[in-house]
């Protein structure tokens, strides 16, 4: 049992080590955030991470940069869902390409693609 404990703890925390890789972040980098995600614009959700295959397209309504109420954290806030997790949000950048979010305000992420093709 002393050898399982340490096992399932870091099992545990391996697997959490994506979660909310950009959620919380500095108020600067959730005003950049929000000029990528105007209304009316499409974004995608997918946590490759997660084992996700396929992204979540999205129509914006509203993008809101907001204080999270943690600390001088800052988050942004899209068709009202608090503190989206910029690295697995990915915004127009041409025709067919969809660029990571996190990397366009130079929040650190990992285990994302930095662009991704969507028809």
């Amino acid at each position: 049992m002393k050898k399982l404990a340490p096992c399932l703890f870091i099992a545990l925390f391996s697997s959490l080590a994506y979660a909310d890789q950009c959620a919380y972040i500095t108020k600067s980098e959730a005003k950049s955030a929000k000029s990528y995600v105007p209304k009316g614009s499409q974004v995608l959700f997918l946590c490759e991470p997660c084992g996700e295959t396929q992204p979540t397209p999205v129509q914006v309504s509203s993008s809101r940069a907001k204080p999270v109420g943690s600390g001088n954290y800052w988050g942004l806030n899209i068709n009202e869902v608090k503190a989206q997790d910029l690295a697995y949000t990915f915004v127009k950048t041409s025709k067919d390409t969809y660029t990571n979010l996190a990397s366009l305000v130079g929040c650190p992420a990992s285990g994302v693609s930095e662009t991704i093709t969507y028809p």
